[in-house]
């Protein structure tokens, strides 16, 4: 499974993680910046791939 992550998820972000996951068998795991935190809380909501980082911190 592939693994992407989108920083800064605003309408551009939500339209690349709808494109990736629309009609795809298996979608792959995306993680979401918590900035644009109310989109990025509705597409984990909505997709069961998704799931909104807690920081974009990697350390």
């Amino acid at each position: 499974m592939e693994r992407i992550g989108i920083i800064g998820v605003g309408e551009i972000g939500r339209a690349i993680v709808t494109g990736l996951c629309d009609g795809v068998e298996e979608p792959p795991e995306i993680y979401l910046s918590p900035r644009g935190a109310r989109t990025s809380a509705a597409l984990s909501g909505s997709i069961r791939t998704c799931t909104c980082a807690l920081t974009t911190r990697t350390s």
